[in-house]
């Protein structure tokens, strides 16, 4: 088994929500996160356009780049879950 470890990866993510306010507010839940690295090995970036959120990941290994973009997909999983859920609590 080959023990390498491959430095210096960049991900890049664009996720598309049904409209503007659900980018937004999914956005906003995620700042926090992407200014906290407690390993300083991946830095994060966040930006709205339209209706989708840029995620770039920039890491120093490939450990840390599988680590973040884990990390981040379930936030963002996890957020859009959490306004559906508050969005029909108050449709009922």
């Amino acid at each position: 088994m080959d023990d390498r470890v491959i430095n210096g990866i960049n991900i890049s993510m664009k996720l598309r929500f049904k409209d503007e306010e659900t980018t937004q507010r999914i956005y906003e839940t995620l700042m926090l996160e992407s200014k906290y690295d407690p390993n300083e090995r991946a830095t994060t970036t966040i930006d709205v356009e339209n209706n989708a959120l840029l995620v770039n990941i920039d890491a120093a290994d490939s450990v840390s780049a599988r680590a973040a973009s884990n990390s981040f997909l379930k936030w963002i999983n996890l957020s859009e879950q959490l306004l559906g859920y508050v969005d029909s609590v108050k449709e009922s």
